[in-house]
């Protein structure tokens, strides 16, 4: 309804405002805030001024001191709350990573890739010890074509001197000897 113009209320809007009020008048018992508080025509709304909150005795200062200390203690619980909740969060993390990396090591394709990786090590293995073997057996047969070519070179110059040997030289002839 308009401000101006205000029409008379319904009873189930009187109904619902009425139960709204004892809601209201129950939860102020509930939670007391030791406010001294009045609906009235004066106050239609309810709110406290500043000399309805201040009580000639002090209590209102001491029971906002008392509060304040509440609200502390009650920010360094949650605080201390929330560092565990994180460390907590992070051991449970941290155990359900181990639990699946251990799951995922029971798993039989797992073993089987490491069976394979293994395999493969082994035969990188064979495949350096036959490149070594390899080299070696090169070097050695290197070395004992130079040994052939020089004692292939010394005989063909004892041929040559041989040759003087008959034609009047007087060097002896190695041509009959063995070794």
């Amino acid at each position: 309804p308009e401000k101006d113009n205000p029409q008379l209320m319904g009873p189930g809007v009187l109904r619902d405002l009425s139960k709204s009020r004892k809601r209201a008048d129950d939860f102020i018992k509930a939670h007391p805030t030791g406010l001294n508080i009045s609906f009235s025509e004066k106050n239609p709304t309810g709110s406290a001024g500043p000399d309805l909150i201040a009580s000639p005795t002090g209590e209102g200062e001491e029971q906002a001191n008392r509060l304040r200390l509440e609200v502390s203690s009650l920010k360094e619980k949650l605080a201390a709350t929330e560092r565990k909740s994180a460390q907590t969060a992070d051991e449970l993390r941290a155990q359900i990573e181990q639990q699946v990396l251990s799951d995922l090591a029971d798993h039989p394709t797992v073993e089987y890739i490491k069976q394979i990786e293994d395999e493969r090590n082994y035969y990188r293995e064979q495949l350096q010890e036959e490149v070594r073997r390899c080299k070696d057996l090169r070097i050695a047969l290197d070395s004992k074509q130079r040994v052939i070519e020089k004692q292939t070179g010394t005989l063909e110059a004892m041929k040559g001197f041989t040759r003087s040997n008959v034609n009047g030289s007087r060097l002896p002839s190695v041509v009959g000897r063995s070794r």
